[in-house]
């Protein structure tokens, strides 16, 4: 309860009281009055007081309950809804993942000629570089995978405002093609841990 419902309290209680006081020392004897009479309203006013004040604090503390209780309901939905999204971007991944781990196994069977004459075939050794990066657990970004006719396999990373990201995986080394902004960046033998921050870096960027 504020400190002004309080005095507006006392204030109401001890304008009744003087009413009644002023009446009372036109009839009681002045001695009678200050030994009896004023102590006897004083404590009147101390009860008036208490008794306007406890239902009002007694609300008061339900009201502080009843939020503390809704905020910690509130921090339990949080965290809830928190937990839900956590696991369907999870979901998400993984079923990008297995889509991505599937496409690359069924690329055993392309062989040389399956795109038109000239075409090399996709060898077993280039099938299991590509599967042991995408199942790299520090891959947070699943690509798009292709198969190409130059014996390679391509990853493939592209945003709605045309950045593009490429990652051309051979058997015996990695390059990069990437136009952001407007500008070509071509890269060759790249290792592992360069072609991850690459891919970090592109989805960094606003």
């Amino acid at each position: 309860m504020s400190t002004s419902t309080i005095k507006l309290i006392k204030h109401n209680t001890l304008n009744e009281t003087l009413e009644t006081a002023k009446t009372l020392t036109e009839t009681l004897p002045q001695d009678f009055l200050f030994t009896t009479v004023l102590p006897t309203i004083k404590g009147l006013v101390e009860d008036e007081i208490r008794n306007q004040y406890t239902p009002l604090r007694e609300t008061q503390n339900v009201l502080i309950n009843e939020t503390a209780s809704i905020q910690v309901e509130m921090n339990d939905i949080k965290e809830n809804l928190k937990n839900t999204i956590s696991v369907y971007f999870e979901n998400v991944h993984l079923k990008k993942r297995l889509s991505n781990l599937t496409k690359i196994l069924s690329f055993k069977n392309l062989l040389p000629g399956w795109n038109g004459e000239g075409t090399e075939g996709i060898s077993e050794k280039l099938t299991n570089i590509a599967l042991d990066f995408i199942n790299l657990p520090i891959l947070k970004y699943q690509p798009s995978v292709f198969p190409t006719g130059r014996a390679s396999i391509q990853f493939e990373y592209q945003k709605s405002s045309g950045d593009y990201l490429e990652i051309e995986i051979f058997e015996d080394h990695i390059t990069l093609f990437s136009e952001i902004d407007d500008v070509v960046t071509e890269k060759e033998y790249l290792t592992i841990h360069e072609i991850l921050g690459d891919i970090n870096a592109f989805h960094a960027r606003r």
